[in-house]
């Protein structure tokens, strides 16, 4: 999927009327063109076009926020039918024992009823033809499979053009079924819904197990389902495939909750993606949404960006994950809107990064994160604008938002208190104009700003800092 695209939309410093935050020259107009005349060599004075530029680009990273999310959701909704036909509601009800029944109007494009109880497959099956599997329940109704459809060794195999629906059952398959994946889709529409599907947790296949799999230019919807005990996905997209998740539960996977690559696209909505090995993961040219969502307690990173993909997080809650919370680096692009990042081992993390590498942070809470809260690698650009930063660092001194050796970005309207280190630390050669801020009782200085750095600071409000306000230090 091409950066001309859709994605454009979600990061929001491509869009700004007038001049960008992320733009380079922007950022040198700003911090050269227009530093106060009053000779301080901070550049602590307020100039007139520096802060009508931070009120003007604040007030337009908004507006650009919510109509990427309305564009985003409106333009990428897959079609959510559940193909619940007339077939399926006078179906006969079929119960252990009809095994090869099920499994012959599966084949046929029959919609199956399910009653409860446990029924064992002894292999699974591959089919084309639309049709829908409903059960009594996911804690009533147990598919289990003893060996996989074919050499795609999965339970359950989807090709076909149109639709397959499975809903209100689980799955699972034995220990030494060879099964490694739940449900995989290659093509055409599967949905799932009140679904239950648990991995076999076993040392053979650990690190090989996917719940659901969505490849080719398959599309999907999956409501109020649970996935868990998965090594390497709990779900997986690839290539084209276009699937929204929905109030649903991707825990206790040891591998990843849900993995993105190829150019597929993920919405994520009211999720829980928690006590996983990693939250999410993108790849490749990917792009993923994640509206009030909560992503905690993994062992590793709660977001991952990798290579080319893109992402969008707004109104969610990223908390108790064992290493970054928001971690980029190649090409990644990241918007965070409206967002909660808390008690993690840091907050946000870019790392070996490229020019072409952009992060908005627009209006969140960073707090109680171990070390630093944000920090921009070297060459990435960033926007921090209209964030609160409280109580981080408070054990390690690290500090809250640090611009790294020669990255780009800037600060604007964020209050930046209480936590154990500097408010805003800038390397050298960083280029960040910082409009407005507030520094108050921080653990050392408001501002500390390497020797060549070129971040500016217009308008801030400085209080209560234990070593000071503004500190440069230089190479000796």
């Amino acid at each position: 999927m091409s950066r001309t695209g859709p994605t454009q939309l979600v990061t929001i410093g491509r869009v700004l009327d007038g001049g960008s935050l992320l733009d380079s020259g922007t950022m040198t107009e700003i911090t050269e063109g227009s530093r106060p005349a009053n000779g301080d060599p901070h550049g602590r004075g307020v100039h007139a076009d520096s802060a009508r530029v931070a009120r003007l680009s604040w007030s337009r990273l908004k507006s650009v926020a919510i109509a990427s999310l309305i564009a985003v959701t409106l333009s990428f909704h897959p079609d959510v039918a559940f193909g619940q036909g007339s077939t399926t509601a006078t179906a006969d009800l079929l119960l252990p024992g009809d095994e090869a029944v099920i499994v012959t109007r599966a084949l046929a494009g029959e919609d199956i009823l399910l009653g409860p109880g446990t029924f064992l497959f002894e292999a699974g099956w591959r089919s084309h033809i639309s049709h829908a599997v409903r059960g009594a329940g996911r804690e009533a109704t147990l598919l289990v499979f003893e060996a996989p459809a074919d050499q795609e060794r999965a339970a359950i195999v989807w090709d076909g053009p149109e639709l397959l629906a499975i809903t209100d059952l689980s799955i699972q398959w034995t220990v030494d079924s060879g099964v490694t994946v739940g449900v995989l889709a290659l093509s055409g529409q599967v949905n799932l819904q009140d679904v239950l599907i648990r991995g076999s947790a076993s040392p053979v296949s650990e690190g090989s197990e996917v719940g659901v799999a969505y490849t080719g230019d398959s599309t999907g919807h999956i409501v109020g389902t649970r996935l868990e005990s998965f090594g390497n996905s709990a779900v997986s997209l690839l290539e084209l495939a276009r699937v929204q998740v929905e109030q649903s539960e991707l825990e206790d996977n040891q591998g990843v909750g849900l993995r993105v690559g190829g150019n597929a696209v993920a919405i994520v909505t009211e999720c829980s993606i928690s006590h996983n090995g990693e939250g999410i993961i993108a790849e490749g040219e990917a792009w993923f949404t994640v509206l009030t969502s909560r992503i905690a307690s993994n062992t590793g990173t709660g977001v991952l960006g990798q290579e080319d993909s893109s992402g969008l997080i707004t109104d969610s809650v990223i908390e108790d994950n064992g290493r970054t919370a928001l971690a980029g680096q190649d090409s990644f692009w990241l918007t965070v809107v409206r967002s909660t990042i808390r008690r993690n081992l840091s907050g946000l993390a870019t790392f070996g990064a490229n020019p072409t590498a952009k992060y908005a942070i627009l209006g969140n809470t960073f707090e109680g994160n171990v070390g630093h809260a944000a920090t921009s690698s070297t060459l990435a650009s960033i926007a921090v604008v209209g964030n609160t930063f409280v109580d981080n660092g408070l054990d390690t001194g690290a500090a809250a938002l640090v611009f790294s050796v020669a990255s780009r970005g800037s600060a604007v309207d964020n209050v930046i208190q209480g936590n154990g280190g500097t408010g805003i630390l800038c390397l050298e050669r960083s280029v960040a104009p910082l409009l407005e801020n507030v520094l108050a009782f921080n653990g050392e200085y408001g501002i500390h700003r390497g020797d060549g750095s070129r971040c500016r600071e217009y308008g801030s409000e400085f209080e209560g800092n234990a070593k000071g306000d503004m500190e440069v230090w230089r190479a000796e």
